[in-house]
């Protein structure tokens, strides 16, 4: 019965990360959601293996940046762009030049904004620039591990903080229910994974997953009192776009 358990947590974690089609209904309740984030490295190592394979099928007929632009994009599409609309949320709240309360009604708001827009450019632009200046097994790896460690990033940054609205929302269901344990737990995971791929390397890449996840907790923090699902969102890109860069200058 435990075991059913879990594996309906891996499916619900599954089906909340990705547009991966799973035609199963679960019946969950809040703290399904909040252990579902075990599983969010896993999640993140099923995004980079696809990230991975495209990248090797396109980089089998060209060169340059098609490749790299096939990949990133691949990622968006399996994911429906989740987290890069919290990134723009964030963006444009942040840039919005209001209090705390304006900037939590602008990240409540559906349209994106200018900010908005010019930060999923930027990133996604970022992301394909990075992975065009490496080769080999480099790409390959940094395909496959800044997913995972940037699903890590959320649990990281919900563990450490609570939540920023009074009226609550779906976000809270993660960052008020997520704790210590959790993160110790993914990082666990996320460290097998990753040392499996890169070995001791893998103790460095986690240790950037965590500063990275922390900073930018704190930030927001000082600025809407909390997290909510948006800022996971563009906690979990910020983190991949830190582990492709350290991928790229670990060639030089």
């Amino acid at each position: 019965m435990r075991l059913v358990k879990w594996i309906k947590r891996f499916i619900l974690a599954v089906q909340f990360m990705t547009k991966i089609p799973i035609s199963v209904q679960l019946d969950v309740d809040e703290q399904d959601f909040a252990q579902s984030m075990l599983f969010y490295p896993v999640v993140g190592l099923i995004v980079g293996a696809l990230m991975t394979v495209v990248y090797y099928i396109f980089s089998l007929i060209a060169s340059g940046l098609l490749p790299s632009v096939a990949a990133v994009l691949s990622g968006v599409a399996v994911t429906g762009a989740f987290h890069l609309d919290g990134l723009a949320d964030v963006c444009d709240a942040l840039l919005s030049n209001k209090d705390r309360t304006g900037m939590l009604a602008v990240m409540k708001d559906s349209r994106i904004g200018t900010g908005g827009a010019v930060a999923i450019a930027s990133i996604l632009i970022l992301k394909i620039a990075v992975l065009t200046e490496m080769s080999g097994n480099a790409a390959y790896d940094a395909l496959l591990l800044a997913p995972v460690l940037g699903r890590t990033g959320i649990v990281t940054a919900a563990a450490i903080s609570q939540y920023a609205r009074a009226e609550g929302g779906l976000g809270q269901h993660f960052i008020d229910k997520t704790g210590w344990l959790q993160m110790i737990w993914t990082a666990v995971i996320a460290l097998a994974i990753a040392a499996l791929a890169i070995g001791y390397a893998a103790l460095v890449f986690l240790a950037a997953e965590f500063l990275t996840a922390v900073l930018f907790a704190k930030y927001m923090e000082s600025k809407i009192g909390g997290m909510t699902g948006d800022t996971l969102g563009a906690t979990c890109e910020i983190t991949e776009v830190v582990v492709l860069l350290m991928f790229a200058v670990s060639m030089r």
